[in-house]
């Protein structure tokens, strides 16, 4: 299969985690699947963002995280990035991903939750 050929390739370069959240973020989403598979999954691309100090990445990948992940799994990468942007000051990334939280939850209760597993 040619997208596996093309990921190996592409898995040679440090953007590598960059270049999969750009083109899945230009990409239908009914391709995504298939190409999470390739690259191991959304959640585990997430925490290599993380881990990696990409927290721009990994932001631009929450919605594919929401649209793939179950979501406690979806929830716990927020909580996740969240702490690691504030512990990094960035201010507009928290604002940012509150932002994506708010537009996408559901209810203000969610976003309490969100806010109790943040203390």
């Amino acid at each position: 299969m040619r997208l596996d050929r093309t990921v190996r390739m592409l898995a040679h370069f440090a953007q590598f985690d960059d270049i999969v959240v750009h083109c899945a973020r230009k990409t239908e989403a009914a391709f995504w699947p298939q190409l999470f598979e390739c690259v191991g999954g959304a959640a585990r691309l997430f925490m290599r963002c993380l881990n990696n100090g990409r927290l721009r990445t990994a932001a631009q990948s929450l919605l594919i995280l929401q649209t793939m992940e179950p979501p406690e799994v979806a929830a716990k990468c927020v909580v996740q990035l969240l702490a690691r942007a504030s512990r990094a000051k960035s201010v507009g990334l928290c604002t940012e991903v509150l932002r994506f939280v708010r537009a996408t939850s559901v209810s203000d209760k969610e976003m309490h939750a969100l806010y109790v597993r943040l203390k």
